[in-house]
């Protein structure tokens, strides 16, 4: 971790990013970014790069939004066991 920006290269454009996690961790996510960029431009080539970036940031929350709800999902399975196993053990 450090108080230097880390410097980033997303869709041909480079940016400085300070954070609190480590540089190798901001270079991973820079390069997910750039590389969901890429792909959204290929897909619809001449789209502007402000739309690009916005339909990349939609993608990743409808992502993180459905890995959400699978997590909240498993949770509610794991519990529901655990209430299952709970009441077994005491019988």
């Amino acid at each position: 971790m450090s108080s230097e920006p880390v410097k980033v290269k997303i869709y041909g454009a480079e940016y400085p990013v300070v954070g609190d996690i480590d540089e190798d961790h901001i270079v991973k996510v820079a390069s997910v970014v750039d590389k969901k960029m890429t792909e959204l431009a290929k897909e619809s080539p001449g789209i502007p790069v402000a739309k690009l970036a916005i339909l990349a940031c939609l993608n990743f929350v409808d992502t993180l939004m459905k890995n959400d709800k699978k997590f909240k999902e498993a949770e509610e399975k794991v519990n529901r066991i655990i209430t299952i196993v709970d009441s077994e053990i005491q019988k």
